[in-house]
């Protein structure tokens, strides 16, 4: 015994990064423990001592276990001492786990294990050597063995086989949401970083700037995309605030904070921004705790001169939209298989989780729910209906007079009240025509659909998707019909703001001149909007 326990004694000297030595002598370079170093140090594996010096090592751990005489008569100044005392009573669990990952590893065929690495912490005295502990709660061997039933919808499986090692899968189920339409929105990075505040200094004053109009053009799409209706936004939690209180009828929330939760079920709109991604470091120790396996990221180059060094490669996805086509997006992977599994187990999981609070499956033609994942580099495991860019979906002209209230079914009539917009008719009429507005109808084109309705449009304003047009804004159902004064001045209409509706006739004559008659409709007009947010 007094042999095992000295050699107990190097085992944890060399574990716990003793000064006596580099990190070279008993880790390999990325910190993982090394069996040759554990055997340097005289521990040995099971096959030469009884149950293995980690073994043994790990019984001996609880065998300091003691009974603390504490009761709840006990004084304040008792139930300190006694954790002063007994403090180290909370660490045998995780003694335990380092010397039983060192017995696996001494008596296993790999020459490094991911369970035990060595790091260096910054504390209050200073940078230090410790021991990190990559440890695994594996289901009970008498649950594992008995039949069970898993349901999840977002698990996956080649996780599961790892505390499941005989998991069948049998019934992969995918529901139609006939009435969810899913776009996702790509060209704008908006990686949590690249949109976070960060201290004065943090960053150069472009880069600032930079940063500031990203954000900027944020806000302006998501208010139009939530176009007046209930709506909910998902983002990063850091991101939260920048959002708040940006549109109107608008609920904000974020990632990983979102499931189970059923009162978003009948939002018109689900806008999501980004997507949760762990720290490379964090993915390592992940996967390191899943698998066992030493798991180091590889270092790649910055993408920008002055840029960090990156740990993900782009790789070409194809995705296969609803409507039988194929489209190819760039995603940001991993290199590594585990680091993969544990990149779409977080990163495509919480998306899948953010979507599914619009309950689309529920839908029907009476409600149905519009999802913008603004994403630019993640293929998720979800059927889309379109892919678009996103400067097909930032505000436009035509966007800024819905913004203003009337939006007049004559395109000259718009060039008047809107002469900072269009300083010509012709420009007015060319802009509708490009954008497809049809005032009579409560329409625009989608963004989803060719520039022009004949077909010879050479590139379409999104990659592909099944709807021609979409509601111009719920909020603008009223209409106003106003004739102006003069001969040959026929009536027209306009469609309105609710809001706008009281200094509408001052806004039209200051514009167009006198006016031989004005009157609000609100029982007739163009098909009611928000049954369908897509024709």
């Amino acid at each position: 015994m007094a042999d095992l326990i000295e050699r107990l004694k190097m085992g944890i000297a060399l574990a716990q990064g003793a000064q006596v030595c580099g990190v070279a002598n008993y880790a390999r370079e990325d910190g993982y423990l090394t069996k040759s170093a554990l055997l340097e140090a005289g521990l040995l594996p099971g096959d030469k001592f009884e149950e293995g010096s980690g073994g043994a090592a790990a019984k001996l751990e609880w065998r300091r276990k003691l009974e603390v005489d504490l009761t709840p008569e006990s004084s304040e100044e008792t139930a300190q001492a006694r954790v002063k005392e007994f403090r180290f009573l909370g660490q045998l669990g995780k003694r335990a786990a380092m010397w039983r990952a060192v017995e696996e590893l001494l008596s296993g065929p790999d020459d490094a294990t991911g369970r035990l690495r060595i790091v260096m912490k910054n504390t209050k005295d200073g940078a230090v050597l410790c021991l990190r502990i990559n440890g695994r709660r594996d289901i009970h061997e008498r649950i594992a063995g008995l039949p069970v039933i898993v349901l999840d919808a977002t698990l996956h499986l080649e996780i599961l086989k790892y505390f499941f090692p005989r998991i069948e899968v049998a019934l992969d189920l995918k529901v139609m949401a006939p009435h969810e339409h899913i776009t996702q929105v790509i060209g704008l990075p908006v990686g949590k970083s690249s949109l976070s505040k960060l201290e004065l200094g943090k960053r150069s004053t472009a880069e600032e700037k930079r940063v500031g109009n990203k954000r900027e053009r944020l806000l302006k799409t998501v208010r139009k995309l939530a176009a007046g209706r209930r709506t909910l936004l998902i983002t990063n939690k850091e991101l939260e605030e920048q959002f708040d209180e940006t549109v109107p009828n608008m609920e904000i929330a974020h990632f990983n904070a979102v499931e189970g939760i059923d009162r978003w079920r009948d939002v018109e709109c689900l806008v999501t921004i980004g997507r949760p991604l762990p720290a490379p470091e964090a993915i390592e120790h992940m996967a390191a705790a899943l698998t066992g396996k030493p798991i180091a990221l590889r270092s790649l180059p910055p993408k920008r001169p002055g840029g960090r060094p990156q740990s993900m490669i782009e790789q070409e996805q194809a995705v296969r939209l609803k409507n039988g086509t194929s489209v190819t997006l760039t995603a940001r992977v991993f290199e590594q298989p585990e680091a993969e599994l544990i990149r779409r187990a977080v990163t495509e999981a919480a998306i899948v989780q953010a979507v599914g609070r619009a309950r689309g499956v529920n839908r029907s033609a009476a409600n149905p729910v519009e999802i913008w994942m603004i994403l630019s580099d993640t293929v998720v495991p979800l059927a889309l209906d379109a892919v678009a860019e996103f400067a097909d979906l930032e505000p436009n002209k035509i966007d800024d007079m819905i913004e203003r209230g009337i939006v007049p079914a004559f395109s000259a009539d718009a060039a008047k009240l809107y002469p900072d917009l269009w300083p010509t008719s012709q420009a007015a009429r060319k802009a509708y025509s490009r954008d497809g507005l049809d005032v009579e109808r409560n329409r625009r084109r989608s963004v989803t659909a060719p520039d022009k309705d004949d077909g010879t449009a050479a590139r379409p304003r999104s990659v592909t998707g099944p709807y021609k047009y979409r509601f111009i804004r719920e909020s603008h159902t009223p209409l106003i019909r106003y004739q102006p004064k003069g001969p040959g001045q026929k009536s027209r209409i306009a469609l309105i703001d609710g809001a706008s509706i009281a200094g509408a006739r001052a806004r039209v004559e200051a514009a167009l001149g006198e006016l031989a008659s004005f009157e609000v409709l609100t029982g007739e007009g163009p098909a009611q909007p928000g049954l369908l947010g897509f024709v």
